[in-house]
């Protein structure tokens, strides 16, 4: 399971792009470290690196190149999963020592957890729960209740035993931390009724903005 992911790319915009994808997953941003260069990623490895359970790394950067800095990492840690993030098709695994994988740029959210889902890198599910609970499969719309009995209706954009993501048109006035009660269901195909499938309590782990009508919400099920 990985709880702490290292993203280490000189290119700001992939970070950025690499760190929305684990937090729309389910890792906290909290959890979630950033290094530019080698010599910044291996300071942040070795002040962590009894945490950090996954690095995403780029090859070619300034100072000194990923696979150098992966074979320093997985010399510290020889089970630590290594995901190597390239534009360069020509290099492959067979010519890296310290890398578990290979995916090539641009990657998409489905790639990147394609391969953790596939290869077992990780048990986490997009929402972790402590207690994980039986779902049904597939949910497409539910309900949120806050604290002050408001509903909102949304959209289910991705889902685990552990808690779901949904998606609401603003305003909504839900904020990390919030505790919440959820409803979610599906339409029968037959006679295009909706019902409810699932109820729980639930904590608001985390919101992002998509655009100036659409937001989309992390719960976790308690």
């Amino acid at each position: 399971m990985f709880k702490y992911v290292l993203i280490i790319d000189d290119d700001i915009g992939v970070q950025d792009v690499m760190k929305d994808y684990f937090i729309e997953y389910g890792v906290s941003r909290h959890n979630i470290f950033t290094a530019s260069n080698p010599m910044e990623a291996l300071d942040i490895f070795s002040l962590n690196k009894e945490h950090i359970s996954l690095v995403v790394c780029d090859h070619y950067m300034p100072l000194a190149n990923g696979p150098e800095i992966c074979d320093l990492m997985k010399k510290e840690n020889p089970r630590l999963p290594i995901i190597l993030h390239t534009g360069d098709l020509n290099i492959t695994i067979d010519t890296l020592k310290s890398v578990d994988y290979i995916l090539y740029k641009p990657c998409s959210f489905d790639e990147i957890f394609r391969v953790i889902k596939k290869d077992k890198i990780s048990d986490i599910t997009p929402l972790e729960n402590n207690e994980p609970q039986k779902v049904v499969d597939p949910y497409q719309i539910g309900h949120v209740r806050d604290k002050y009995g408001k509903t909102y209706l949304g959209t289910v954009s991705s889902q685990s035993k552990g808690g779901c993501a949904m998606s609401f048109q603003v305003p909504v006035n839900m904020h990390e931390d919030n505790s919440v009660e959820v409803s979610l269901g599906c339409f029968e195909e037959k006679n295009n009724d909706y019902s409810i499938l699932f109820k729980s309590k639930a904590k608001v782990v985390w919101t992002k903005i998509i655009d100036a009508t659409n937001i989309k919400v992390g719960l976790q099920f308690l």
